[in-house]
């Protein structure tokens, strides 16, 4: 299990988002991601008080989804994912991967802060292969 502990966001405290999220296996195949592997805390906007009446259909589309949706250099907001960041909790991404000997570096994106997550790889894979 990889898991993603965010404690700070780029340019706002209250909210953290990722276009998308990608794990290859040692022989560089993408590793399948999927509502059985993937979950966050908290998982996304929607789980916010004044979501609770909003009908599905006027949600924020900006769910948990959308990091495996495949569509990873974007800005449409129909393939993000946005959840509030709490001072107590912080926000975690958790992913369960299929069983397999070695992983190389999860890819990341935070809208077109690319740079800055592929910066972060190294220090999140050392987080990741510690115990």
């Amino acid at each position: 299990i990889f898991k993603i502990r965010v404690l700070s966001a780029w340019g706002d405290p209250f909210y953290v988002g990722l276009n998308g999220l990608e794990f290859y296996d040692h022989c560089g195949n993408n590793l399948e991601l999927n509502a059985e592997n993937i979950q966050a805390e908290p998982r996304d906007l929607n789980v916010l008080p004044e979501y609770a009446s909003v009908p599905p259909s006027m949600r924020d589309p900006r769910t948990l989804d959308k990091l495996y949706d495949g569509v990873n250099d974007t800005y449409d907001d129909d393939h993000m994912w946005l959840a509030p960041l709490t001072r107590a909790s912080g926000g975690a991404l958790n992913a369960a991967l299929p069983t397999i000997t070695e992983t190389d570096m999860p890819e990341g994106g935070d809208r077109s802060a690319l740079g800055v997550a592929k910066a972060a790889r190294a220090e999140l894979a050392s987080h990741a292969s510690s115990p």
